[in-house]
């Protein structure tokens, strides 16, 4: 009986050591070679895809360039994602913070994916009613922290340069 106690108490300390070990990952403060990040906004599919370069303002090949970023310009998004503490936002399904009403119009979705080091987390809100207040502090961080990204993004001479999103969107 003690045996069987002890064994249980032991695969119990190592389920949970293991899952500390999954959360506390953090990103280091120097932005690893290996970085790459993704994030999408918007109800018009746009994203830019840091590992290709791609960027993009909705769906169609005349609204999709390229833009290739600086290890400067890499480097604030790096400090951006890592302000906003990523890799401690834990599953998905917890985001109620960052959700919004189902019936909202326009809705939009947001989402942010970062690789570097140990670290490779998505953290994706859904129907969104815009960059919208009464949220959590960790509703808010990850909202802003995916605001200052498209501001830098959208304010780049290739996203200025793609054709006017016909749906009214930037």
């Amino acid at each position: 009986m003690k045996k069987t106690i002890a064994t249980i108490l032991i695969l119990i300390s190592l389920v949970l050591s293991f899952t500390g070990c999954i959360n506390t990952t953090a990103l280091p403060k120097e932005m690893p070679d290996d970085f790459t990040f993704y994030v999408s906004w918007g109800d018009s599919n746009s994203y830019y895809d840091s590992a290709t370069g791609e960027l993009r303002k909705r769906s169609g090949d005349k609204f999709v360039t390229t833009y290739i970023m600086t290890e400067d310009e890499l480097e604030v998004i790096y400090n951006i994602i890592r302000e906003m503490k990523i890799e401690s936002f834990d599953d998905i399904l917890s985001y109620s913070d960052v959700q919004g009403l189902y019936g909202c119009s326009p809705c939009m979705t947001v989402s942010i994916s970062v690789k570097a080091g140990e670290v490779d987390r998505t953290v994706t809100a859904e129907k969104i009613p815009g960059f919208s207040a009464g949220l959590t502090r960790k509703g808010k961080r990850y909202l802003e922290a995916v605001k200052e990204i498209v501001d830098i993004l959208e304010a780049t001479e290739e996203w200025k340069s793609l054709p006017p999103d016909p749906s009214g969107g930037n």
